[in-house]
């Protein structure tokens, strides 16, 4: 097995920051899960086969972060779907 911090992990954690910089390119407004993970896969093919899970797995852990937000259900027509939105800068008067 590889050592945690080995080679292979860091290539891992740097496919991530990608997969994360291409999440957050490709939203642009309130987007679904299943949104932001087709436009991706189409705008991003070097990264690894991208499923939509492994994108509402990093836009979870990115609302963690505070970088994103699920909005409320009622305030986008999909009532079944997660949809997100970019967080705004503390000091931002929409906020």
């Amino acid at each position: 097995s590889v050592c945690r911090g080995g080679p292979d992990a860091r290539e891992e954690e740097e496919a991530m920051i990608d997969l994360d910089n291409a999440i957050l390119e490709v939203m642009d407004g309130a987007r679904m899960t299943y949104h932001i993970a087709n436009c991706v896969r189409s705008g991003y093919p070097h990264l690894r086969p991208i499923s939509t899970d492994d994108v509402r797995a990093r836009l979870m852990k990115m609302e963690k972060q505070g970088v994103v937000y699920r909005m409320d259900r009622n305030d986008h027509p999909y009532k079944t779907q997660i949809a997100w939105r970019k967080s705004l800068p503390a000091g931002d008067p929409l906020k």
